[in-house]
């Protein structure tokens, strides 16, 4: 079985909607990530909605809305719920937040199994984030 490759890439804000103050970063496994397939494969208004949600987060001071949990009780990571997309992000090294994962929610809340997995892969992530990114920031 092939080794995992991490890597994170920047989501880029225009300048035109003010200064970045939370750098926004989509976690990548061998170079694919599930929240950019997710995101590409929707229709453009929701997409412009999550785009929107996003820019807003990289470019408010504290941003808060009811889309955005910043930790899922019981867990060291939170959700944005543009229904019924559900992506998690965690922060780390200051002000960034990384999008590690994305599910697709149509009812029903998801079993506790999944929302630990999720935890092991947040502290996967975390932890190649860090090594990387702990210094610069």
């Amino acid at each position: 079985m092939a080794k995992q490759q991490i890597s994170f890439y920047l989501l880029p804000i225009n300048p035109i909607y003010g200064e970045v103050v939370t750098n926004i970063y989509l976690s990548l496994d061998n170079g694919r990530s599930d929240a950019i397939d997710a995101l590409n494969a929707l229709k453009q208004n929701e997409r412009d909605r999550i785009t929107d949600l996003l820019t807003r987060l990289a470019t408010t001071p504290n941003y808060r809305s009811k889309q955005i949990t910043e930790k899922i009780k019981g867990y060291s990571y939170g959700e944005m719920t543009p229904h019924p997309h559900r992506f998690y992000f965690f922060r780390a090294c200051r002000n960034n937040v990384i999008i590690f994962a994305y599910a697709l929610k149509k009812k029903d809340s998801f079993k506790d199994v999944f929302y630990r997995d999720l935890d092991r892969k947040r502290a996967t992530y975390a932890a190649e984030f860090e090594e990387r990114f702990g210094q610069a920031n």
